[in-house]
């Protein structure tokens, strides 16, 4: 029997013109396992650079367990109600 083979891993990139609303999936051309690999010996400051703005790390460090930043919004919303709105 082969092993089940994994869906590759995508990611959120920059909208048009830096338009936050508008966040388009782009392939990582990684599976999961060498995607998680990748997460703990990988350049994240390069990968995540078009998500982040001036102040991004000091709303990540004002929230709580509860809440997570809507990345359309840039505002803390309830990780709830975020997973609700990707389960749509």
């Amino acid at each position: 029997m082969e092993p089940r083979a994994w869906p590759l891993v995508k990611r959120w990139i920059d909208g048009a013109a830096n338009d936050v609303t508008v966040l388009p999936w782009e392939g990582t051309e990684l599976g999961h396992s060498a995607w998680v690999h990748w997460t703990l010996t990988g350049d994240l400051e390069a990968f995540y650079e078009s998500l982040r703005w001036p102040g991004w790390a000091q709303a990540v460090a004002a929230l709580d367990p509860e809440h997570a930043l809507a990345l359309q919004t840039r505002q803390a919303a309830p990780v709830t109600e975020l997973w609700d709105l990707q389960q749509a």
